[in-house]
This record gives C-alpha cells, structure tokens and sequence, in this order.
C-alpha cells in the first residue's frame, strides 16, 4: 500500500515513529517549510524533518497547496494521512486520515498515560 503522510508538529511526529516501527513506511512525507520562531525569530525546521532525516524518508515541503495537489497526482497514493495540518489540504483529500490534537481532560489523562506507557515498553 502506497500512502502519504502530512505533519509537522510534534503530535504527528510521535504518530509517524509509531507507523515507522510497524515497518509502515510512508512513500511520501509532506511538511510545512520552515518558519520563523522564537524571540529572535530564527528559521526553524519543523520536528518531522529530524524523523525524515533519521530514517532517510522522502520529504517535501511545499509552500502552496496546489503544489501538493500536483505531486499527489503523479504519485497516486492508495491513502493520505493528514496529523495536524493545513485546513484547507485535510479538505480536498479523498481517502484520507485527518487527525489533530484535542485538549484532553484531567479524567482521561491517566488513561493516556498507560496506553503511551503500554506502547512504548
């Protein structure tokens, strides 16, 4: 199965290491370019790039929507898996995973803790 990934942050970095040890290697991983951040506002890379770089993924990081739009369809993925990213991308993919980051509250923390406790011993 050929599949995308799209993410930059931090949560989709933890979902991307997690399909990585399943040996569920994506052919493609899609991230915002770098920004400035900071006080001193120095271009930073997005924490995806360090996890393509350690397991040698293909990346790129497009500044437009309609670019992706393009190599989407010359690469024609059976699926696309949106963690955390542009609105308007999540929007016009079809077969697609779009997961982002909700507020969790204080009650089901302590479930969270031993699910990632679980998956990581």
């Amino acid at each position: 199965m050929k599949y995308v990934f799209f993410g930059t942050s931090d949560f989709s970095v933890a979902i991307l290491e997690k399909l990585i040890s399943d040996f569920f290697y994506p052919a493609l991983v899609v991230s915002q370019p770098a920004r400035p951040a900071g006080r001193k506002q120095l271009m930073t890379e997005p924490p995806i790039k360090h996890v393509c770089d350690m397991h040698q993924l293909n990346l790129v990081q497009p500044e437009r929507v309609k670019e992706i739009e393009q190599m989407l369809a010359e690469l024609k993925p059976d699926l696309t898996g949106t963690f955390s990213w542009w609105k308007e991308l999540a929007k016009a993919q079809k077969s697609s995973i779009n997961r982002k980051p909700r507020p969790m509250r204080l009650v089901g923390m302590s479930n969270w803790a031993n699910n990632v406790r679980q998956s990581y011993a």
